[in-house]
């Protein structure tokens, strides 16, 4: 969420990480139609969370943007504010040199030095090579008369160059900000909605890295979730001469409601599709252990109150790490729950309160059981306050899934109006209120 001051922030940092990598939706303002300037106060509304802004600003961090932060939902190419977008990202977010800057009738600079290109761009940390893609601004979709373009001519041919040169380095690191698991899907927003793409890279890997090295990790963004597969259900290449099944984690989100996009994965998914989840993963690279090099993940899930933390999953990736061709994927799934079993039990909690008080008011109604009476206030008082109390994820989630403030403070007030109302109501008729009766009736 926009400007989260979620303590997931301080827990990063307990890790010490040397790089923060971001694949995406930094800021969810969804700004289609700003310029520069409302742009870069976006990011600005994302740094002024002291929690959040310790870790980027201490913290070695590479990012790229994805649908929220780049555009709005589901926003791509066709964007009409992309080079306002692309010249916010040079002015705020530190990067490394920009190939799209370097190509042949590339736009010039403005006067502040920011060009209309794309960002995706590339890094060596030790023998560790980490490739960022830009799957957003120049993506078109594809419809039933285009097969789509997830990115143009000139980062394609940049994205195959660094692919094989993988057995120069130790690890290759892919982020890409776009799901890539799941089977082909006409316009769909995805990997899913490239398949042409998703497979001629699928052939370029399986040729250049599943023949040699197989040590190409991908993580991807977008979904708010975690999963991972081990290489059984990435690979969608048409070549049947070597594997292009890498691993791949999805990790995410930070702080949003959950969603699950694409699959299945070979160790699942884990989310909590309607709750705020608070996730990350590490990746830990080692170097001449007895078993090589290796590459640890490790994925983590905060408690709802923010203060622990719990790990969901770790895998160890040594050597050549991608799965044989044809590795069995039977088990392989991406189911997730709406609620955790404590949110359940309130529901549950809930609703015993609300039957009880009901059931009891009945009864006391006519009679004049006035301890059961008060019973009654009691239970429909705790409903009352458990609903409440469950109405702040709600609250969350309207906020998260862009449901502007104004209308979230008259619907809030709206149903305290609502509450107050019935429980007077309820009162008055439960300890024998009556109203007075009609002088003429008067004895």
């Amino acid at each position: 969420m926009t400007g989260s001051r979620h303590p997931v922030f301080d827990f990063i940092k307990t890790k010490d990480p040397f790089l923060f990598l971001h694949g995406g939706d930094f800021h969810y303002m969804d700004l289609d139609e700003e310029a520069v300037a409302e742009r870069v106060d976006a990011f600005d509304r994302v740094f002024a969370s002291e929690s959040a802004s310790s870790l980027y600003t201490n913290v070695a961090f590479a990012y790229m943007w994805d649908d929220h932060d780049m555009c709005a939902n589901n926003q791509n190419s066709e964007c009409e504010k992309v080079a306002e977008a692309r010249k916010a990202y040079q002015k705020v977010i530190p990067h490394y040199e920009l190939p799209a800057a370097s190509l042949p009738g590339a736009p010039a600079a403005d006067a502040e030095g920011l060009r209309d290109v794309s960002p995706y761009q590339a890094f060596t940390i030790g023998s560790v090579r980490f490739i960022i893609t830009d799957l957003r601004s120049e993506a078109q979709k594809s419809t039933d008369e285009f097969a789509g373009s997830i990115y143009s001519d000139a980062q394609r041919e940049w994205l195959y160059a660094e692919l094989a040169n993988a057995t120069s380095y130790d690890f290759v690191v892919w982020l890409s900000s776009k799901p890539w698991v799941g089977p082909a899907e006409i316009g769909g927003d995805n990997w899913q909605g490239f398949a042409k793409d998703r497979q001629e890279v699928s052939d370029h890997i399986a040729a250049h890295i599943g023949s040699g090295p197989q040590n190409l990790l991908m993580i991807s963004s977008d979904a708010h979730m975690i999963a991972y597969d081990d290489g059984r259900n990435t690979a969608y290449d048409s070549n049947d001469t070597h594997s292009a099944g890498f691993p791949i984690l999805q990790s995410g989100p930070l702080h949003n409601m959950g969603s699950t996009k694409g699959g299945p994965f070979s160790e699942g998914c884990h989310t909590f599709k309607g709750e705020m989840n608070n996730q990350y993963s590490v990746v830990d690279f080692a170097f001449g252990t007895p078993d090589g090099d290796c590459a640890t993940l490790t994925a983590y899930s905060m408690a709802p109150d923010g203060k622990s933390e719990s790990v969901l999953f770790t895998k160890k990736l040594c050597g050549a790490f991608f799965a044989e061709e044809g590795a069995d994927n039977t088990d392989s799934t991406c189911d997730a729950p709406y609620l955790r079993p404590t949110t359940l039990g309130l529901w549950a909690t809930a609703g015993a309160l609300f039957l009880v008080g009901v059931v009891a008011a009945l009864v006391a109604y006519d009679d004049k059981l006035y301890v059961l009476k008060v019973f009654a206030i009691g239970a429909l008082g705790c409903f009352l306050a458990v609903l409440i109390g469950l109405g702040i994820p709600l609250a969350n989630f309207l906020v998260a899934n862009n449901v502007q403030l104004q209308t979230l403070s008259v619907a809030a007030a709206s149903f305290l109006v609502a509450v107050i109302t019935v429980a007077f109501l309820a009162f008055n008729r439960l300890v024998g209120y009556e109203e007075p009766m009609d002088a003429s009736k008067q004895a």
